[in-house]
């Protein structure tokens, strides 16, 4: 997607064709020209997006429209010839791809995932697809690991979000991928980095207990899933019900719940104006300790608390009041 600015008709080529002839509105054209979403190329009056994902964007849209439009069609099955050969996605556009997906209707979300369920995931915006279209995602998710197990291969380092996919009329199909047995494919991992931050992991806490005590399933998996055991917990029966658990049950050794953790989920709970989470970590002086000196994790606690507004701070102390005659 480069371009020749208007007026340079004649330094055009197939490279670089010349933007009047892809859009007949001067106006409109030299504005885009001269927005950021573009900057000079190397060749003189010839242009460039400032980023991959701003050419892919703009072509699926373009094939989207295309697709949809009924008075000058172009077909799925033309643009699949172009995108991928014999049925293989080219890499150079699986962006293109998972942005087709995420601006296409229903029937080309389809069609799409049906090609290559990893690319819509990993590219573009999956949050735009409709709920039908993210059920089958996943479940063409499962299946591409059970044929190909390390279908990351080295993409598996690069980090990516998928911001707004995993809605609560997905947790079904999440609860079939992370509450089956021993997984050793590259999927398990890919769920549970996605799920951080997700309405549907309030919905998917047993399962997630269950990955996480399960001794069979692989350690990294194991503390992930109790990563996300907390996060975005604000009911104050179950922090305190999975404190307990994490504390006193028998763990791996790896999973115990140390006071460098309790000092870290309650500095979260302080920046995500988390009141449940944070206070659950109100403890009382350790009278048997034999160790000398302050409680470092209390005075943490109480210059978090030096830092709320007065008029929250009132607020705490009737919570946590009432959160200790609970706890006792």
């Amino acid at each position: 997607m480069y371009i020749c600015g208007s007026g340079k008709e004649n330094v055009a080529d197939r490279d670089f064709p010349y933007i009047l002839a892809l859009c007949h509105w001067d106006e409109p054209a030299s504005a885009a020209l001269n927005s950021r979403l573009f900057k000079p190329s190397q060749d003189t009056d010839c242009h460039e997006p400032i980023h991959r994902i701003v050419a892919e964007y703009c072509a699926a849209q373009y094939l989207a429209r295309r697709i949809s439009d009924l008075s000058d069609p172009l077909s799925t099955r033309r643009s699949f010839a172009l995108i991928a050969p014999n049925g293989v996605v080219r890499d150079e556009l699986r962006g293109l791809l998972g942005w087709l997906a995420a601006l296409g209707d229903a029937s080309l979300q389809k069609s799409v995932i049906e090609l290559d369920p990893y690319a819509v995931i990993a590219n573009g915006d999956p949050a735009q697809l409709a709920s039908q279209s993210k059920r089958l995602l996943l479940q063409r998710l499962k299946a591409l690991a059970a044929s190909d197990p390390y279908f990351r291969r080295a993409d598996v380092w690069r980090p990516f979000n998928a911001s707004g996919f995993f809605t609560l009329d997905t947790v079904d199909e999440i609860k079939l991928l992370i509450g089956s047995p021993s997984d050793s494919s590259h999927l398990l991992h890919l769920i549970l980095e996605l799920l951080q931050g997700e309405e549907a992991v309030d919905k998917l806490v047993p399962e997630l207990r269950g990955l996480m005590l399960d001794p069979v399933q692989g350690l990294t998996a194991r503390l992930f899933a109790r990563r996300l055991a907390f996060e975005g917990q604000t009911d104050r029966n179950q922090i305190w019900e999975t404190i307990c658990l994490y504390r006193w049950s028998e763990l791996h050794a790896g999973l115990g719940f140390t006071e460098g953790d309790g000092k870290a989920l309650a500095d979260y709970g302080f920046q995500t104006d988390n009141v449940a989470l944070w206070s659950s970590f109100t403890y009382p002086h350790d009278r048997y300790t034999t160790t000398k000196g302050p409680d470092q994790f209390r005075a943490s606690l109480a210059s978090i608390l030096k830092a709320m507004p007065t008029e929250l701070i009132g607020f705490i102390d009737v919570y946590v009041l009432d959160l200790s005659k609970q706890k006792h």
